[in-house]
């Protein structure tokens, strides 16, 4: 009771669909489509590579070693030029972004993280204390893929991570030959039992 259902299932390097990155896999390796048609479910997955900005230490070192134990791999970062250094390290499925920091704030680094670049496409959660709804418009409109305000519930931050996720890794992909074939199983299971 109590303990996370999904940690022993973790398998790192494996591939999801594609092998565009190593966002979501199965225990088995197999990629993200495959595992779901062979019936691995969600308990099979594992996650990526996240950087968390924020100014405030103990919010960021409590944000990394909560996601750590969820089974995460976190990078953390003081400000937006410690993030870019963060991003440039290894490839990264995410970022939780404060706005409100010294120097650069959290907006003007999600429009340069939005502007070109290798790291255009990196999904963006915004973590803030500001309240006021304009931030969290301009955020959104700058590219921000969702928005939490603080104090944030853990629980619900890991949950729009995860959905970040696995909306952003489907986006684009071709599905591997694995996936193929199992939809074609599928189907021919369908019309024999039709």
């Amino acid at each position: 009771p109590g303990a996370d259902p999904v940690l022993p299932h973790l398998r790192d390097g494996a591939a999801p669909c594609g092998g565009a990155s190593p966002l979501l896999a199965c225990r088995a390796g197999r990629s993200l489509c495959s595992c779901l048609a062979a019936g691995g479910g969600a308990c099979c997955l594992s996650r990526g590579r996240s950087v968390v900005c924020d100014d405030d230490a103990d919010l960021r070192d409590m944000v990394a070693e909560f996601l750590t134990r969820r089974g995460f791999a976190i990078a953390e970062a003081d400000c937006a030029a410690q993030m870019v250094e963060r991003l440039n390290e290894a490839p990264t499925d995410a970022v939780i972004l404060d706005i409100n920091m010294p120097g650069t704030d959290g907006l003007t680094a999600l429009r340069d993280l939005r502007a070109t670049g290798p790291h255009a496409k990196v999904p963006v959660v915004m973590l803030t204390a500001a309240s006021d709804v304009t931030d969290r418009i301009i955020g959104l409109e700058l590219g921000a893929d969702d928005y939490l305000g603080k104090p944030v519930n853990l629980r619900e931050l890991e949950a729009r991570l995860k959905a970040v996720l696995r909306r952003t890794s489907t986006e684009g992909a071709a599905p591997d030959a694995a996936c193929d074939g199992a939809a074609k199983a599928t189907a021919e299971a369908a019309a024999e039992a039709g």
